[in-house]
């Protein structure tokens, strides 16, 4: 296997099966297996933390939303405004939502 020399180390020139077959590249495979094996065990610890199995089943409610409305102004007066209408919406544990509105509708603020 030709092999050119450099500061860092060397060049290794050959087919596929040569190369993986060195000592470095059985190394980065190796590495690589155990990255992905730690990150298969930090997901598998998310979801027992949020209560979600393997199954996608949901975990534990931490906000609870029922039929919600939400109206500007006073009822009666003629700037009522509606701005939600029966909503429903669960947050659970380990779940991120985003609210988001057009700029400037305070969508935060809204609620």
């Amino acid at each position: 296997m030709p092999a050119h020399q450099s500061k860092q180390g060397s060049l290794k020139l050959g087919s596929r099966a040569e190369i993986l077959e060195t000592k470095e590249a059985q190394e980065m495979l190796k590495q690589g297996e155990n990255e992905r094996k730690a990150l298969r065990e930090r997901k598998e610890r998310q979801r027992a933390r949020s209560g979600k199995g393997e199954d996608g089943k949901e975990g534990k409610a931490l906000i609870e939303l029922r039929n919600v409305n939400i109206v500007y102004g006073r009822k009666g007066e003629t700037k009522e405004r509606p701005v939600l209408r029966d909503v429903s919406w669960t947050v659970r544990e380990g779940e991120k939502w985003v609210l988001a509105g057009h700029n400037g509708s305070s969508a935060l603020v809204s609620l």
